[in-house]
């Protein structure tokens, strides 16, 4: 999203609506694992990747995509939500843009689908004794690498109600190591977003001697792995 934004503002893409939607659509073609990539402006203009047909009286400029975007300091998330158009579980990522006169001119907005996602968080999961999930403040798992507890358009599942231990975890400072039955574990909040990321190691493939040090490492480097991916990559 990164490059896509800088690459709009050195073409002042947005300053020619037709071109910069077929633009758009050719990023949303390039990757699949976005649902949409859209742009709005002031003056309530909207130019989209994908061919939704919005209400005629659809003002993006009311939207919280738009509205928090204007407000963050750099990307705003939304929580996971069904878009009503796709029935698809997804999160909306937005930012604002500002051009070389420090003046914004509109916001840039992608929705990824969460299932898209559940890739990386398996093969990140993928290695002996090392398990990584992502859940909203609310306690519900929204990736995971088991089919059955990620979320999906039928359902969710509350990773707290289902082992109340990872409370316990998720009342200590970020960061901060704490066991969770076989496994130590840590979370790590991302930014101006309702997701934490939780890392967790069994303690059987680990050194009792380098525990705490290889958790925290691991868990800041897995971490940032997806923040990258949500938020540079795509696109």
């Amino acid at each position: 999203m990164d490059t896509l934004s800088i690459d709009l503002i050195a073409r002042e893409s947005y300053k020619d609506l037709s071109s910069l939607e077929q633009y758009l659509v050719l990023q949303g073609k390039n990757h699949p694992d976005i649902q949409s990539v859209y742009f709005a402006n002031s003056n309530k203009e909207l130019v989209q990747s994908d061919n939704l047909v919005r209400p005629t009286n659809y003002d993006p400029t009311t939207q919280d995509w738009y509205v928090n975007a204007l407000t963050a300091d750099d990307y705003y998330f939304s929580s996971p939500y069904i878009d009503a158009f796709s029935d698809e579980r997804i999160i909306t990522v937005s930012k604002k843009m500002v051009d070389n006169d420090n003046q914004i001119v509109g916001v840039l907005a992608i929705d990824v689908v969460l299932e898209e996602l559940n890739d990386l968080v398996s093969w990140l999961s993928q290695e002996d004794g090392q398990r990584v999930m992502v859940i909203d403040n609310n306690g519900t798992i929204l990736l995971h690498a088991n089919d059955e507890l990620r979320a999906s358009k039928s359902g969710t599942t509350n990773l707290i109600e289902i082992n109340p231990e990872y409370g316990n975890l998720l009342s200590v400072a970020e960061g901060e190591v704490m066991p969770v039955g076989d496994t130590y574990g840590l979370y790590r909040v991302i930014d101006n977003t309702p997701l934490r990321i939780i890392s967790e190691y069994e303690i059987s493939f680990m050194l009792s001697s380098l525990l705490n040090e290889c958790i925290v490492a691991l868990g800041f480097i897995i971490g940032g792995m997806l923040i990258i991916h949500i938020v540079l990559n795509l696109p």
